[in-house]
């Protein structure tokens, strides 16, 4: 017995006619005259007496459809209670966000969201992307924004924006007189990276190269944050790359320039177990994501899309 076979016992008790409940649950009377007779066959009894017009339950007939009833309706509240949560975005929720963007991206949507949604809580955490993976299949995150692809089969990823990498130079640069620098011109420069398990070091390297050559430093440098990897380049220990979002108008953009021929950029996207119901909060978050970039950060157009697994 299956579903399909409940629902037409259940319309064919209802309206005690093959043409109408053939009709009622829109597919053709063979069909449905077809099904039935193999859950007859399955079971071993008649559920319907055909020889009488209209069409009755036999005596253990009835007591099959008074089962398949119950089974319908607990299913259809079943339908309904799910069309509710996934419309509803009362409630609180696990976030992640990794930290190459959250100091740039949570202010403005935290302040934005709480105005238009206080009925939703989120409990947010920075962290790894790959503790976010591992949290979301725990259960111990609900959505997560981070840097895709992953590539996990049982994670969905719901692109928002595509982010620029730029490099950021030490202020007596003589390449920031040029608009654009190529790579082949950081040659012998000390490259300063995120430590591991950062997404964002593994796609600089990518980006950059780790065999180009640099000039040996009296130190070595894993850093926990884009601010201090600027600021190490504000004292001349070096150049990064520093995303999009980061770069503040009135402290940063004076030592920005874009790689020559690039365009290189990060996914960023929505991520979520497959198991996640809540379609109306994902649609409201990601509309408000992308109200908060700028718009041309929307479309991954000729970008080259930077991978880091």
């Amino acid at each position: 017995m299956n579903l399909q076979q409940i629902h037409y016992l259940v319309a064919l008790d209802e309206h005690r006619h093959f043409a109408k409940a053939a009709e009622a649950c829109c597919v053709t009377q063979p069909t449905l005259t077809m099904q039935l007779k193999k859950l007859e066959e399955e079971i071993g009894f008649q559920i319907f007496d055909r020889s009488k017009r209209p069409i009755e339950p036999t005596e253990h007939g009835r007591m099959v459809i008074e089962k398949a009833k119950h089974i319908w309706n607990e299913l259809n509240q079943l339908r309904a209670w799910l069309s509710e949560e996934r419309s509803r975005l009362e409630g609180r929720y696990k976030v992640g966000v990794i930290p190459t963007l959250a100091p740039y991206l949570l202010p403005p949507f935290l302040k934005a969201w709480s105005r238009q949604h206080p009925e939703a809580y989120f409990e947010i955490s920075e962290m790894t992307t790959e503790r976010i993976i591992e949290a979301l299949r725990s259960g111990d995150l609900d959505w997560a924004l981070a840097v895709t692809p992953l590539d996990e089969a049982d994670l969905r990823e719901i692109p928002v924006f595509y982010e620029p990498f730029l490099l950021y130079l030490p202020p007596k640069s003589p390449l920031l007189n040029k608009k654009e620098i190529s790579l082949e011109e950081l040659n012998n420069q000390t490259l300063l990276l995120l430590q591991e398990g950062h997404c964002f070091r593994e796609q600089a390297l990518r980006l950059c190269g780790q065999d180009r050559p640099q000039t040996a430093a009296s130190f070595e440098l894993a850093a926990g944050s884009i601010e201090t990897l600027k600021n190490m380049v504000k004292e001349g220990l070096g150049y990064t790359l520093v995303p999009y979002l980061s770069v503040q108008h009135e402290t940063d953009v004076a030592f920005v320039r874009p790689l020559k021929g690039l365009n290189a950029v990060r996914e960023v996207s929505l991520v979520v177990h497959r198991s996640f119901i809540k379609e109306q909060l994902l649609a409201s978050v990601h509309a408000l994501l992308r109200a908060l970039v700028p718009a041309e950060l929307m479309e991954a157009k000729a970008y080259r899309k930077v991978e880091w697994r």
